[in-house]
């Protein structure tokens, strides 16, 4: 097979996983061939083999899109260092890469982030049941602030995944424009485990920060789905089915591919749904409202069809119509709004 492969220039996908009576001595004088020049291949599942350190070290050169080495329990802690060492050295290829219950600890985790950070066309990463623990799981977060990530979607079913852990990636995924997908731990993760109503709060405030109108349009629309099996129990408090609520609420949103309207239907359902008051709060709490949120605010609520919006804002704030007599403009709006309304 080795032999072939060196001179096949067409071959494109390779799966030669769960072959436990290929020893790792069988692997060291394998791989070297996927090596030749004249390779095409693109995909390699090489899941639940016996290779080792030397062998995972050849992976790491080779120009794949598609790369699985999920489950190979031979390879140490120091062989995954020694592997995202050598592939941050090497052009970036990669678009989807498995390493699944393997033996990657915090050192491991650290070196992972320098090396993944530099490869620009990978979107899908699987990491489930590694040996991370909160530490390097802090550490690897990071990933997910560089400017060169391109992960759409990010796996960690079965990893020890609490309130520090989720935290840390709610931080680093603010100014993420990328990821749509967070796989997490299905069977731990839910209110009486792991991860709290703590951990879960970051991350509905990562979707929608609803302290201020800057920060709900500055808020994460990117991520669209958080997987993590039965987030919450079933004696949940009230406090717990608003956050589901608004998890749900804002992923839905952020489905939409025009970011821009997505940030306007935030805000509008957040800040100017409950009537005056909340509107006077909203102005109230920002002190630049007039002189640079407010015209952004009006343009996006008349670019649709909340025109009771516009007539709430007009009653807060009459001077917008040049009117300090909030009665008159109220009158003067209503029959506005009727004939609007019937047109």
């Amino acid at each position: 097979l080795a032999n072939a492969l060196v001179k096949n220039t067409s071959l494109k996908t390779l799966d030669l996983s769960h072959n436990r009576l290929i020893s790792a001595r069988g692997w060291r004088v394998f791989l070297p061939c996927l090596q030749s020049p004249n390779s095409a291949l693109e995909k390699l599942g090489l899941q639940g083999n016996n290779m080792d350190d030397s062998g995972v070290a050849v992976m790491a050169g080779l120009r794949l899109k598609y790369l699985n080495i999920g489950d190979c329990q031979s390879i140490t802690p120091a062989g995954w260092r020694s592997f995202f060492v050598i592939l941050q050295n090497h052009e970036p290829t990669l678009q989807k890469l498995d390493l699944s219950y393997n033996s990657i600890d915090d050192e491991g985790a650290i070196s992972m982030a320098d090396g993944l950070a530099r490869i620009t066309t990978l979107k899908t990463l699987d990491l489930s049941g590694v040996d991370i623990t909160t530490r390097g799981w802090q550490v690897f977060s990071s990933l997910l602030q560089s400017p060169n990530s391109a992960l759409t979607k990010r796996s960690f079913y079965d990893n020890n995944i609490n309130d520090a852990v989720v935290i840390a990636f709610s931080n680093a995924l603010v100014d993420n424009t990328s990821l749509e997908r967070l796989a997490c731990d299905s069977t731990r993760i839910n209110f009486n485990d792991t991860i709290t109503t703590r951990g879960w709060m970051a991350l509905s405030s990562l979707l929608c920060n609803k302290s201020s109108i800057s920060g709900t349009f500055f808020s994460n629309h990117t991520l669209q789905s958080i997987y993590a099996g039965k987030i919450f129990s079933a004696d949940q408090s009230n406090q717990q089915t608003a956050i589901a609520r608004d998890l749900a609420s804002s992923m839905q949103l952020n489905r939409n591919s025009n970011k821009g309207e997505v940030a306007r239907q935030k805000i509008i359902e957040h800040h100017f749904l409950n009537g005056d008051s909340d509107i006077r709060e909203c102005i109230d709490l920002e002190p630049n409202m007039g002189s640079k949120l407010l015209p952004f605010t009006l343009a996006w609520i008349g670019r649709g069809t909340e025109l009771a919006l516009l007539y709430q804002l007009v009653q807060v704030i009459p001077a917008l119509l040049g009117s300090d007599d909030k009665n008159k403009v109220s009158d003067a709006n209503s029959l506005q709004l009727t004939k609007s309304r019937c047109t």
